[in-house]
């Protein structure tokens, strides 16, 4: 929906669908109706991704990592309104329920106010009038004393090269090889994210020697710790949003997602063994989410670069489809009755793969949006992320001469 018929309408669909059936499962009064409502809710957080890709869509690229980067910071707020509101609801799961909609029905009423349409989107639709409305709207609303001076009328517009809008690209000689190795990568992030999120909890949930004793009516859960790892995300995201453009999306992925499962590898083996303290399992709990939440928030970000205008919602979500899957196979494999260890070793795998899957992406640092596909995919340029002057080029948002790429 987002390249047929608009990254706006698209988006406040999703955000609209995530809130009203997000409340509704707290007035479920049986598993098989709270289980249909949250199915309706997952397929509308599918949509997440198209507001992600239309404010890459906006930026400049000099800006465009540390900007994309910068969104996270929400997204690890929201989960810790998460473990807040479990600890003010404590065992009242309906209670819970409201307490997490409440901030998707602000945001809903938000974006229906201030999200525009993306610029980038209009021109592949031929639209170039109300592109260049949209662009004198952004400038007003960045401070800028004449937009119509910035972008007057008559201005050209160039558009990118149009697109085939479907899945079968996915598949295509062009693009096919491109998707499978993100398909591994968000599977793979899918897969350690939540389920490193569900090893913290089921850690600090109860005492490793009782693990699969407990009947789960009212465990004694370490809040703390489990807000200390949450923290580990907001210094993790810090900590690439000054190194993401040094070392390239490539080298920060395989770096974090190859040294989250070493970390998560070492908690589980710790955490089978009586005798560990509760530091290091926090200090390796913290290591884990700081890991794996930032390798999947620069891939989240590489992904949005690297797709063209025409595809870029499409290929973005189907790859997102692939965390869905994996982040529902986690709990089978975190809750199932492993040992831990056994959960280490399957994670510490699927970490090893996704690094690799990650090394064979293109480099998209300081090359203009969509364009990684076109560069010489065997040049050392490439791999080490260096910037190619000729190929560069500026955002719509923020170009002033009279044609706008």
């Amino acid at each position: 929906l987002g390249d047929a018929v608009g990254r706006r309408p698209a988006f406040l669909l999703s955000v609209v669908v995530i809130a009203v059936f997000g409340l509704l499962s707290a007035v479920a009064n049986n598993y098989g109706t709270l289980l249909a409502i949250r199915v309706v809710v997952g397929m509308g957080i599918g949509g997440l991704t198209i507001p992600f890709d239309t404010m890459a869509e906006y930026l400049p690229q000099t800006q465009r990592g540390t900007a994309l980067l910068s969104l996270s910071y929400f997204w690890t707020f929201g989960i810790l309104l998460v473990v807040l509101s479990a600890y003010v609801a404590q065992q009242n799961f309906r209670l819970l329920l409201v307490l997490c909609a409440i901030p998707c029905i602000l945001s809903t009423l938000v974006a229906a106010w201030f999200v525009p349409e993306s610029p980038r989107w209009l021109l592949a639709k031929g639209r170039s009038a109300q592109a260049l409305d949209t662009l004198r709207r952004a400038a007003h609303v960045n401070g800028h004393p004449d937009a119509v001076s910035l972008f007057p009328l008559g201005m050209k517009l160039k558009a990118e090269e149009p697109e085939v809008k479907s899945f079968a690209v996915i598949c295509s000689p062009q693009w096919g090889k491109l998707f499978f190795f993100l398909s591994i990568v968000w599977a793979g992030f899918g897969l350690l994210y939540y389920a490193t999120i569900m090893l913290v909890t089921d850690i600090f949930a109860q005492d490793p020697a009782e693990r699969g004793e407990a009947d789960g009516e009212g465990v004694d859960i370490d809040y703390e710790a489990i807000t200390m790892s949450v923290v580990s995300e907001f210094v993790g995201l810090t900590v690439v949003m000054f190194t993401i453009d040094r070392f390239g999306r490539v080298a920060s992925q395989v770096f974090t997602y190859f040294s989250g499962g070493i970390c998560v590898l070492l908690l589980c083996l710790f955490a089978s063994a009586d005798s560990t303290s509760r530091n290091l399992l926090v200090v390796l709990a913290f290591g884990s989410r700081l890991f794996m939440s930032t390798g999947s928030c620069v891939t989240w970000t590489h992904t949005a670069e690297v797709l063209t205008t025409e595809i870029r919602t499409t290929g973005h979500s189907f790859v997102n489809s692939m965390a869905r899957v994996t982040g529902v196979i986690s709990p089978f494999i975190v809750q199932g009755g492993l040992p831990y260890r056994t959960i280490g070793v399957i994670l510490f795998i699927a970490s090893i793969l996704t690094t690799i899957a990650s090394f064979c992406l293109p480099e998209t640092r300081g090359i203009a949006l969509g364009t990684a596909m076109s560069q010489d995919s065997t040049t050392a340029k490439e791999r080490t992320g260096t910037p190619n002057s000729q190929e560069m080029s500026q955002s719509p948002a923020t170009v002033s001469d009279k044609e706008v790429v």
